[in-house]
């Protein structure tokens, strides 16, 4: 499999901008935790840890509930409040 780089500059801006902004992330991500030995102990560390995952594990029950939407660009949007049989795809 050959890759290919997106032709669309856009795309390679968003995708450098998203690769960058994980790299840093681990990066700050890493020097926290090394912050956080070399000042403390590694329990100090688990509840650093611990304290920032916490938000994500009280949304997440929240977040299974709510529906995704995704509106491709290619197909026009259905006239809104649509009829069941009027608002199915068209592709």
């Amino acid at each position: 499999m050959r890759l290919v780089p997106p032709r669309n500059r856009d795309t390679s801006l968003l995708w450098s901008a998203s690769a960058l902004n994980a790299a840093s992330s681990w990066v700050m991500q890493v020097g926290i935790f090394v912050h956080v030995l070399h000042h403390s102990s590694a329990t100090t560390l688990a509840l650093v840890e611990l304290i920032g995952t916490l938000p994500s594990l009280l949304w997440m029950p929240f977040a299974a509930r709510s529906r995704t939407v995704v509106i491709r660009g290619d197909s026009p949007l259905p006239p809104w409040p649509c009829r069941p049989s009027a608002c199915s795809p068209s592709w």
